[in-house]
């Protein structure tokens, strides 16, 4: 969470981002100057010289669209963009899944790019991180001893899972199951 204090911003309802200037990004963003949906393309990379090639290519074909502006920014220009499109990713290897890099630990994502993200988008970083995972749970309408019964049965399928982590096969003990069998079974009589 930062420290900073949030200005309202109008959003331009005819301005897009695109984060990520590999194939898939340039692409797009040249379907989106043929579309003239938008009269202005903000194109954001890690590497800042493949943005502003990407957008100077891609801006010899305005004279055959709307007039627009395509550029390379950066994420200061996503705050009034009506729409964000993240195309960013690693290379890979012939057959390999994008993800398959962060599967397996080879690259981790840029700290600074998911901070400005999460605080774009209003979530945290863990948000960002874990999706639907971190998810929180309405309690509404429950009562206390409903809540404590939550509690508790979070606990005990997070200590039963404690041991999978490294071990995918490993199977919990009766006694845990029983356990987490009760808690459920209080919860919803």
């Amino acid at each position: 969470m930062s420290n900073k204090t949030s200005a309202v911003v109008k959003t331009n309802p005819r301005k897009a981002v695109m984060i990520g200037c590999g194939f898939v990004g340039s692409a797009s963003v040249f379907a989106l100057m043929q579309s003239g949906l938008f009269s202005e393309i903000v194109l954001i990379d890690a590497d800042k010289d493949k943005a502003e090639g990407e957008a100077m290519d891609i801006s010899h074909g305005i004279p055959f669209a709307r007039p627009m502006k395509i550029y390379a920014g950066g994420y200061d220009d996503v705050a009034d963009a009506a729409i964000i499109v993240v195309s960013a990713g690693a290379g890979q290897k012939p057959g390999e899944a994008s993800i398959a890099k962060y599967e397996n630990g080879r690259i981790y994502p840029n700290l600074q790019t998911a901070a400005c993200m999460a605080d774009c988008f209003g979530v945290s970083i863990d948000y960002l991180a874990c999706g639907e995972k971190a998810a929180v749970v309405s309690v509404d309408g429950l009562t206390d001893e409903q809540i404590n019964l939550m509690t508790e049965l979070t606990r005990a399928l997070r200590q039963q899972n404690k041991g999978r982590r490294g071990n995918p096969k490993s199977t919990p003990t009766p006694e845990r199951q029983e356990l987490v069998f009760k808690r459920v079974a209080q919860f919803l009589k």
